[in-house]
């Protein structure tokens, strides 16, 4: 299956979940092209036609289109999360634990059968899986798996590819996102915890807080304030609006290891994808026929992209053009008057 693009993997998980849902309309529409006599003189299109349906008609490939649809409804939801611009960094770390959750349910005996019985359905088959050997299939095939010792039918084999194809996305998953676990010192200030603080000390968030940060915190100090945060129902908010609290309360004070905890969380970006927007900013920006631009006019032609939802505010509060005019008529004298001194 060709992506939709290089770098939106989501296109396949759309492609996989389109094939599904319009499965019955594909092999009716292959079915024409490989039977129709108008077709007889395209020799090429009504071969990959045949091609096609009997790909559509195979259980094994179903199988596979019914497991991936499965796995990418579930991270494809995690993709759209972590994408949001406005993700905090609580949510981040919640959304990938409960993903690598999702999938390990899905890696039980029990979720297997289903989704046998599911290609079997749209196979229009019977359950039991027919015995092929592996190489009229083989091609459905993840790269790089072999067959197991001991296997003796396409079942086992199934099973097999099922199980594996899970643990990779689990292990992916675990390995894409390991340095979350620094994120866990954004729990000290989560006020859902808040009560189970009082009952029980938070040693692994503490710890956490001391192997990377422990230089800029002095963590009695800092476990103190934080028993009369989380014992105070006036203080239960979220980090932003108890960073604001606290000023507005003129607690910085009297609370600044806590008001530290506040900035350093606050600064903590969760993922990278403002910097990839970025990047995919000056793909648009410097084409080929803008290859020549200069280091500067790129910069501001850039930030005038990113910044494109700022821009259109600005434009609709009406003071943009007028700063504008404003600054540049206060770079040097000029002959015509922009504002009035």
């Amino acid at each position: 299956m060709v992506a939709g693009s290089e770098t939106r993997w989501q296109y396949l998980e759309r492609a996989v979940h389109v094939i599904r849902g319009n499965l019955t309309a594909l092999r009716q529409a292959l079915t024409i092209i490989s039977d129709s006599n108008e077709w007889m003189s395209d020799a090429q299109a009504v071969s990959s036609a045949k091609g096609l349906l009997t790909h559509l008609s195979s259980l094994e490939f179903l199988f596979l289109l019914v497991l991936y649809d499965d796995i990418f409804s579930i991270t494809g939801k995690l993709y759209q999360k972590l994408q949001s611009k406005t993700l905090d960094v609580a949510i981040a770390v919640t959304s990938v634990v409960d993903c690598q959750e999702q999938l390990k349910r899905l890696r039980t005996e029990e979720a297997y059968k289903v989704k046998m019985d599911q290609s079997a359905e749209l196979a229009g088959e019977s359950a039991a899986p027919r015995k092929r050997r592996r190489k009229e299939w083989g091609d459905c095939l993840p790269y790089g798996t072999e067959a197991a010792a001991g296997a003796t039918g396409a079942d086992d084999t199934l099973q097999r590819v099922h199980h594996e194809a899970l643990d990779q996305c689990i292990q992916a998953l675990g390995e894409r996102f390991k340095d979350h676990s620094v994120l866990q010192i954004c729990e000290l200030l989560a006020r859902e915890r808040y009560g189970s603080f009082n009952q029980s000390r938070p040693t692994a968030q503490l710890q956490s807080l001391q192997r990377h940060y422990g230089a800029l915190f002095d963590l009695d100090m800092l476990q103190n304030e934080l028993k009369a945060v989380w014992g105070s129902t006036d203080m239960h908010l979220a980090p932003q609006q108890l960073l604001q609290h606290m000023k507005r309360q003129g607690l910085t004070d009297a609370f600044p290891e806590t008001h530290r905890l506040c900035l350093l969380i606050l600064t903590i970006k969760p993922t990278t994808v403002s910097e990839e927007r970025s990047f995919s900013v000056l793909k648009r920006v410097k084409t080929y026929l803008r290859s020549t631009m200069s280091q500067d006019r790129l910069s501001y032609l850039s930030k005038l992209q990113i910044e494109a939802p700022l821009l259109s505010r600005l434009q609709k509060d009406g003071v943009l053009y007028e700063s504008v005019i404003e600054r540049f008529g206060h770079q040097k004298d000029r002959n015509i008057k922009l504002f009035f001194r």
